[in-house]
């Protein structure tokens, strides 16, 4: 399931005659900020003259300084009424999402970062599974692919499911899902009324879970569609990335809390779901931390993210040291010894 060569796998124009008179299927959402250089593998992958008539492709570039606008304009004239080129001023990516919930004229939508790439098989499999489907979620699994190597990893979240429509409450999640598993009925998004915060990276994650109250049913499939590269230095979840941005993490957690607090008793199957991704953010929180060089300013805000977890989810802060041996570590020491976590995971690295 490796990028395929070039010039091979280049789709053909499909006439536009065929794309414009009808709604699509799928809307595919890319968040297109100086990816000048991988923006072609994206948009190759989706391209499949057979899905091409029931698909729509939107380039968002998020106020990029590169050739990414020029090359999403390319594919506009090559495949009008599918790809669409927008440009906007800079507001970072859940101004993306946001702005492609309000564009989005498919049944469905999913998201797909600029750096990344959809299997195409899987890609066909799924535009035929969703016209006619009615669910609200579509779960898909990923595969991470190594930026260094090429070595690959499956990530299925229900892994012992049946291809079948679910109600939630009947689903057990090994592992909490995420933007790159999920396809969203578009009608749920915008009568959820969710709205992404802007100038804020990690967003992703809201675009699954803010819905969460509205949604009922989810399709379970075991097509592996989203191909997301991984080690890739500069990424928003890289050692430098979280260094520059942790902060913004820790404002969408308090921000996903927020709204999992106010599901009602009765959603036990997402509350559950939300739950297990709550405490994976607060062990990822904890682990970020130890990347960041000791000082005593970020011992305090580690100690007040302490702090305020134990005051406004002590469940959940006990779940995650359950879960994390750097939370469990950083508690007992209270943050004493983060020097020497630091230092731990230096030498790992």
């Amino acid at each position: 399931m490796q990028e395929e060569d070039e010039e091979a796998s280049a789709p053909v124009a499909v006439p536009s005659s065929q794309v414009q008179n009808q709604q699509p299927v799928l809307t595919v959402s890319i968040a297109a900020y100086n990816v000048e250089g991988s923006i072609r593998t994206a948009l190759d992958s989706l391209l499949s003259p057979s899905v091409v008539p029931l698909l729509e492709v939107l380039v968002i570039d998020d106020g990029g300084s590169d050739g990414t606008l020029a090359i999403a304009r390319e594919y506009q004239d090559r495949f009008p009424g599918c790809v669409r080129a927008i440009h906007k001023p800079n507001a970072g990516y859940g101004s993306v999402i946001n702005t492609a919930i309000d564009q989005a004229r498919g049944r469905y939508v999913k998201q797909l970062d600029g750096d990344d790439w959809f299997h195409t098989d899987s890609l066909v499999a799924l535009v035929e599974l969703l016209s006619h489907s009615q669910a609200d979620y579509v779960l898909t699994p990923r595969l991470n692919v190594s930026a260094d190597t090429g070595a690959e990893e499956l990530v299925d979240c229900l892994p012992g499911y049946q291809p079948a429509l679910y109600d939630f409450e009947d689903l057990s999640f090994t592992r909490a899902i995420g933007m790159h598993e999920v396809t969203c009925r578009t009608e749920l998004l915008r009568q959820s009324g969710v709205r992404l915060d802007e100038h804020c990276l990690y967003t992703d994650i809201e675009l699954v879970y803010l819905p969460l109250a509205s949604v009922q049913t989810l399709q379970v499939t075991h097509l592996p569609l989203y191909c997301h590269r991984v080690g890739v230095d500069g990424q928003s979840i890289s050692r430098s990335g979280v260094r520059a941005h942790y902060r913004e993490h820790e404002l969408v957690f308090w921000r996903l809390l927020e709204c999992y607090q106010q599901l009602p008793e009765d959603k036990r199957g997402q509350r559950k779901l939300f739950r297990q991704r709550l405490v994976d953010e607060i062990c990822g929180q904890f682990h970020w931390f130890c990347f960041l060089r000791p000082s005593y300013q970020h011992w305090k805000a580690l100690r007040a993210f302490e702090r305020q977890l134990q005051t406004r989810c002590p469940d959940l802060l006990e779940g995650a040291s359950r879960a994390s041996k750097h939370v469990r570590a950083l508690r007992f020491c209270r943050g004493f010894f983060y020097p020497l976590v630091y230092i731990l995971e230096a030498v790992q690295r």
